[in-house]
């Protein structure tokens, strides 16, 4: 990607942190009070019918836990390290000599230039 003028540096770029979604925090607990007062009384209840659907959906977010952290380890083994790289060193031209992410050769992940191509095991 080539330099231009209108292309931001990484100094120049000055940014705030989010300090919104107050309200649909508030929103999203009053919402889980709300599910787990229902599950409450529809245990006391009915307990067989909700005990069953505590377990599908306990289950269901096993699952979606379990394979996202299959897909961290698929990452981690593969050492994903273009997918840091694109949003950062490709649109952004660094500084001379700066590092923008932890995938540099300086960091130690990758060989440094000159140095000897390990071998496959």
């Amino acid at each position: 990607m080539s330099s231009s003028a209108s292309t931001p540096t990484a100094g120049s770029l000055k940014v705030e942190p989010f300090r919104g979604g107050g309200l649909w925090m508030a929103l999203g607990a009053l919402g889980a009070v709300f599910v787990l007062i229902t599950v409450i009384v529809a245990m006391a209840t009915d307990s067989r019918d909700a005990f069953y659907s505590y377990l599908v959906a306990f289950a269901y977010w096993c699952g979606i836990a379990f394979a996202s952290v299959i897909l961290l380890m698929c990452f981690h083994a593969t050492r994903a390290q273009k997918y840091g790289h694109l949003l950062i060193e490709e649109l952004i031209d660094p500084s001379a000599g700066e590092n923008q992410s932890p995938e540099s050769p300086a960091t130690g992940l990758d060989a440094p230039k000159g140095a000897p191509a390990r071998r496959p095991r």
